[in-house]
């Protein structure tokens, strides 16, 4: 979608504000000292609102006269800043950005952490997908190899990831949720292994937790036994759709190049026919987007009533690591049908039709959406206790095939917090968080800073983190978009995604100011 945005660099401050439009051409100032956004109705150039910003304030009323301004911009300026710090320059304890010193938070203990077990079972896969992570063209990630796990480094992972969630502080929070992801690789490859985990973390099990098991799976290697397992424990499955035959068998290809939709297709009647009920709870799609993705179509197909095609959890879109480059698309007509489908999203919502979890309309609109506008509501001061949208080290604990503890299943191999014999380095954990902090660009001088969605994985190389120019760019594009079409949505629907919204909500309301 062309959006009309403007981001703009304060003065002497960096950049505190981003001006935008809705569809409709009504104009906001999103705020990033407050993590806040605000209507904007007088036709003020950029630079002047920079200006503002940088405006002590018993200066402000003889700038705003210079612009010819109307009073009810000093006032309106002027209640912002005494009720929240908005439209003025970073505070002190904004990351020390006056100061200049940057310092890492401090890694502690929270409800969620070592909730989640990821088990790479597998570095091999019988697919060669053309955009997959592990096909040599991502740099810091190696090639598919043949290593698997075995099952002394598997029950030490189970053991020890068990061990943790049964420290006194977790057993005040009855009935936690722990879930154990199976990866790889292909991980059905290792189907004996997946059934042995399962059967050993369920024998082990304590009273004040539950186990959820899952993996992500191309699906396309599933004998009828290892089938009747999953419906029989409850395994979900998450396998990788990315839409109609002709869509998915673009890329999602064997060693042969032939596709794998009617293998998939097949195993997902396979496990739909064992049991109905398991299939609706238990079965799930995630969906690959490259440039070309025909996303009319992909929507079609999830849209549909096929009873095998499972909802969609996730939507991903290739952006980085070259692949783009080397498979050019028509950028033009792919904006085209990401206009039309959006028109089709927020036409839904106007019309108050529903748009269900498990829509691909959900998952790559509602969704993205959804978490901006939560973390608008109720970001606060919390907004800026860190930089970027990564999660903590050690919330999740991925072990490798080699027994190693990493941050999570996406990242590479550089970044270690333990093994599976010496368990969870924590001292480690606030390394590797320093390390990452310490890489972070100019994110004091960013607009996005305290809404980014940057995480580990996305910046991890063989030498470090590493934050490019492009992947920067891309992120505050993403976000820019993000807030036009949430705030058109929301100026026709209030309560199209909650009952609240972040500008009255945030700060509570500013009688007499519009």
């Amino acid at each position: 979608m062309d959006v009309d945005l403007q981001s703009h660099r304060t003065a002497q401050g960096g950049h505190d504000f981003l001006l935008f439009s809705s569809g409709s051409g009504a104009h906001y100032v999103y705020d990033a000292i407050t993590a806040s956004i605000h209507p904007w109705p007088w036709p003020l150039e950029p630079h002047r609102v920079a200006d503002i910003y940088e405006t002590p304030d018993e200066e402000l009323e003889a700038l705003l006269k210079t612009f010819n301004a109307p009073p009810d911009l000093f006032t309106y300026v002027k209640l912002w800043r005494q009720s929240s710090h908005a439209f003025r320059p970073g505070l002190d304890g904004d990351h020390c950005r006056r100061s200049g010193v940057r310092q890492p938070p401090e890694w502690k203990p929270s409800p969620s952490v070592f909730s989640n077990l990821m088990l790479v079972l597998t570095d091999a896969c019988n697919l060669r997908c053309g955009y997959c992570i592990f096909s040599g063209q991502y740099e810091g990630y190696k090639p598919f190899r043949s290593r698997q796990m075995n099952w002394e480094t598997a029950k030490a992972g189970v053991d020890h990831f068990l061990q943790l969630n049964d420290l006194a502080p977790f057993r005040y929070f009855p009935n936690r949720k722990l879930d154990i992801a199976f990866f790889g690789g292909e991980p059905l490859l290792e189907g004996g292994m997946i059934q042995r985990v399962v059967e050993y973390a369920e024998s082990r099990k304590k009273g004040h937790y539950r186990i959820h098991f899952s993996m992500t799976t191309n699906l396309t290697h599933l004998p009828d036994s290892l089938a009747r397992f999953f419906v029989d424990h409850s395994v979900g499955v998450e396998c990788s759709m990315d839409g109609p035959q002709e869509t998915h068998d673009r890329y999602r290809v064997d060693a042969a190049g032939k596709g794998s939709f009617i293998k998939l297709r097949n195993n997902l009647e396979k496990l739909y026919s064992l049991d109905k009920k398991y299939f609706a709870d238990y079965v799930r799609a995630t969906v690959t987007l490259t440039g070309h993705s025909n996303l009319m179509a992909v929507n079609d197909f999830f849209e549909s009533q096929d009873p095998l095609i499972p909802p969609v959890t996730y939507v991903g879109y290739v952006r980085e690591g070259g692949f783009q480059e080397n498979h050019p698309f028509d950028e033009e007509a792919f904006a085209g049908q990401y206009r039309r489908l959006l028109k089709a999203y927020l036409d839904r919502k106007r019309n108050r039709s529903p748009v269900r979890p498990g829509s691909f309309l959900y998952q790559f609109f509602e969704e993205p959406l959804r978490m901006l506008h939560e973390r608008l509501m109720w970001a606060g001061s919390s907004a800026r206790a860190s930089y970027t949208g990564t999660c903590q080290a050690g919330r999740r604990i991925a072990v490798s095939t080699d027994g190693k503890l990493h941050l999570c299943e996406r990242i590479n191999e550089n970044f270690p917090i333990g093994d599976v014999k010496e368990g969870i380095n924590l001292k480690r954990c606030a390394e590797v968080l320093s390390d990452y902090y310490r890489a972070l660009p100019d994110c004091e001088r960013c607009w996005a800073r305290a809404i980014c969605t940057t995480c580990f994985a996305q910046v991890c190389t063989s030498g470090g983190f590493v934050f490019t120019g492009a992947h920067c760019k891309g992120v505050r594009k993403g976000l820019e978009r993000q807030l036009s079409i949430l705030y058109t949505l929301l100026e026709d629907v209030p309560d199209a995604l909650s009952s609240g919204n972040p500008l009255v909500d945030g700060f509570g309301p500013m009688d007499g100011v519009l």
